[in-house]
């Protein structure tokens, strides 16, 4: 719920070897990606990103062989998106999305994990929007919804409705960090914090000068990170900020490239920026060393995605190639290539 990235193990990267790989396709001639994916209770859960898609869309495999459990196919003709699962507690979240004034309304539904059968669905407005995985915490799921802009919370055991926050900036593809007291939505023009049982406002935190003006299309692009220092991490048009909790305004921001999700852990804010892995003080923002591989001749390729970050080491990925960095000596220990088809 906090999206910091963190896993706190220890790696020996020195026993990784591949253990299975998957290929799933529609049909031999449809190609279809997927959403970033999640694993719990021996299983690993993946959706396809999908748009006006009717058919097998939710899949979960067996984490040791890599054979499917059970999938789901949604049925319907008209669904817009399908979005990113989440995980939590024996069950799987996912939310497919409408227009709102379709026959094929919006959903958020709930499955059970052992063997896929639908445990709840509740409907929530929605246009056309794509979105992140919903959040998770203490029995809520929390997650981006509405015709104009919102934020919902309903009941992680029954699906009803706890409440729903409304309007706010007219976003999509973001989803809230949650904690035990507020739920924290990065949308439009600033840092909206919100309380978790009430869905009252709370308080607001206004964001860099042109930040409400500046999307992909429409898309913030980005999940709020909780740093445990009274901050809020995001990254967002090439910059990297961090709002302070306690003051109520930006305690600081580096504007470079930065690109996907920054994750945190032990003090230290590790980041993509211009293709390179960064590593940065969380109090201050000040830098504190970089990783970046070599391609073909020493020609450096570009680090994307989101990072995971344990006791010992990061992980990291660029488009074709996935990294184990060793926090200790900055170098990478392990490289797996990626099989394209």
């Amino acid at each position: 719920a906090a999206h910091n990235g963190y896993v706190p193990i220890a790696l020996d990267p020195s026993g990784f070897e591949p253990k299975w790989d998957r290929i799933l396709m529609p049909d031999e001639e449809t190609i279809l990606p997927f959403n970033p994916i999640v694993a719990g209770d021996g299983k690993v859960f993946l959706s396809y990103d999908a748009f006006w898609y009717s058919g097998v869309s939710l899949f979960a495999l067996d984490s040791g062989s890599g054979e499917t459990c059970w999938s789901e196919d949604f049925d319907l003709v008209d669904i817009w998106t399908v979005n990113p699962p989440s995980y939590a507690d024996g069950k799987v979240y996912i939310q497919t999305a409408n227009e709102f004034v379709t026959d094929f309304p919006s959903f958020l539904r709930a499955f059970d994990a052992s063997n896929g059968d639908l445990i709840f669905e509740s409907q929530f407005d929605a246009q056309f929007d794509g979105y992140y995985a919903p959040t998770l915490y203490d029995n809520t799921v929390s997650e981006n919804g509405g015709r104009f802009g919102g934020l919902y919370a309903f009941d992680a055991l029954s699906g009803s409705g706890a409440w729903t926050h409304e309007p706010l900036p007219m976003n999509e593809e973001w989803t809230p960090a949650v904690d035990a007291q507020y739920a924290y939505a990065c949308v439009g023009d600033g840092l909206y914090v919100i309380d978790r049982t009430s869905g009252e406002e709370a308080f607001w935190i206004e964001g860099p000068d042109s930040f409400a003006s500046i999307y992909d299309g429409n898309s913030m692009g980005l999940a709020p990170v909780i740093g445990g220092q009274e901050d809020i991490l995001v990254i967002h048009d090439g910059r990297l900020i961090s709002f302070d909790l306690q003051q109520r305004s930006i305690r600081w921001e580096k504007e470079n490239a930065f690109t996907g999700q920054p994750s945190v852990a032990n003090g230290l804010i590790y980041a993509i920026d211009d293709g390179t892995l960064s590593a940065l003080d969380q109090a201050t923002g000040g830098f504190l060393w970089s990783w970046q591989p070599s391609g073909e001749e020493g020609e450096a390729q570009a680090l994307t995605g989101t990072i995971i970050i344990t006791d010992t080491h990061a992980i990291v990925g660029s488009d074709d190639i996935t990294y184990a960095i060793d926090l200790e000596t900055h170098e990478a220990v392990w490289d797996l290539s990626l099989i394209h088809i």
